[in-house]
């Protein structure tokens, strides 16, 4: 066998592989969507009225006073923009009940949207989703 015929049978062998795996003859590429899990334990406070807020007031410092950069986003320069945020250079600051009053407009859950609509995962709620931090996977513009 010279090596062209040997190529073209590990290309013929990849191909016929490939196929079986989509089709999922051999059950490789065939495993079920992971389940997230669902919380069934009560929620707590796991903060004292006093703690939460000292926590609050810090926050709103730094929304207020010192701001958040958003470098290399011109995107969400704008949309913190049309918020009401005041934007110098790459720092964003708002006023504590403005940033408030749009956390009260955030949905309790939402829909991650997978590239395997089957995959897709429910957040917020009493769902519990552990994913790793590096980055948010299949986000996308929905505008």
């Amino acid at each position: 066998m010279d090596d062209q015929t040997g190529v073209d049978m590990a290309r013929r062998k990849s191909t016929i592989g490939a196929r079986a795996r989509q089709a999922g003859e051999d059950g490789i590429g065939t495993a079920p969507p992971s389940p997230y899990l669902q919380r069934r334990l009560a929620f707590f406070d796991p903060l004292d009225d006093a703690t939460m807020a000292q926590l609050e007031a810090q926050v709103d410092w730094l929304m207020q006073d010192i701001g958040i950069a958003f470098r290399d986003d011109p995107k969400a320069l704008e949309v913190w923009r049309k918020a009401g945020a005041r934007i110098d250079g790459d720092r964003v600051r708002m006023e504590a009940a403005q940033v408030r009053a749009l956390c009260k407009t955030a949905p309790r859950q939402f829909t991650q949207i997978a590239r395997n609509r089957s995959r897709d995962v429910v957040m917020g709620g009493k769902n519990q989703v552990f994913a790793p931090i590096y980055g948010a996977p299949f986000v996308r513009d929905l505008q």
